[in-house]
């Protein structure tokens, strides 16, 4: 399976405006995200849950993951600071270009970048406030 960058984006934006106590299973991550197939996002949602991004329960046997998707009910830190820095429109299209320059769709890489524009952001902003 392929690991979509636009598709990680979207169920990270869909997770973090749930409340309390709320979760979403397959059915409505789909709704919320028809962008993309039912696969796609529950592949996507493994990923992200096996790299820090939010936390969700998935069907398994023996530690085997079987598709299957039970619910995602929060967002991490880490997935808080990664949606943050590819939140502007904007920046998630530099992010996009960059790896695609690079080569690399990985989420690690589209964190570095996304650090990386927001680091090189920094000075000139500075600079305008303390105008």
């Amino acid at each position: 399976m392929k690991l979509y960058l636009d598709c990680v984006r979207e169920v990270l934006l869909a997770v973090e405006n749930l409340k309390m106590n709320e979760s979403l299973n397959i059915n409505r991550l789909s709704e919320k995200i028809p962008s993309f197939s039912a696969d796609d996002i529950e592949y996507t949602c493994l990923k992200l849950e096996e790299a820090g991004y939010i936390n969700a329960t998935f069907v398994s046997m023996a530690g085997a993951y079987l598709p299957g998707l039970k619910g995602v009910y929060d967002i991490t830190y880490n997935g808080h600071e990664f949606l943050n820095a590819i939140r502007e429109p904007t920046r998630w299209e530099q992010v996009k270009t960059s790896a695609a320059k690079i080569g690399s769709f990985s989420l690690e890489t589209a964190a570095e970048i996304a650090r990386n524009l927001i680091t090189a952001a920094i000075p000139s902003v500075l600079q305008s406030v303390l105008k």
